[in-house]
């Protein structure tokens, strides 16, 4: 397999739907990091720039559309 210099992000509230899409993305040898609502992943993205954030629409607290607000 072809070292994937990518790292994805992913906010999504369900684990279920996180283990289908992590072993996805991993199998290709992408770098993913979860995060399980918009506020942890605001806080995690201090620290790092991911090259694509896959996000819920339907989170608690902030939706995806304020999320993204907020990231630009």
């Amino acid at each position: 397999m072809e070292n994937n210099p990518y790292h994805i992000m992913i906010v999504e509230d369900s684990e279920t739907q996180v283990v289908m899409l992590r072993m996805i993305l991993e199998n290709q040898g992408w770098t993913v990091t979860w995060a399980s609502s918009a506020e942890d992943a605001l806080e995690k993205l201090t620290g790092l720039v991911p090259d694509l954030v896959i996000i819920d629409y339907h989170l608690p607290g902030i939706h995806g559309d304020e999320f993204c607000r907020r990231l630009k």
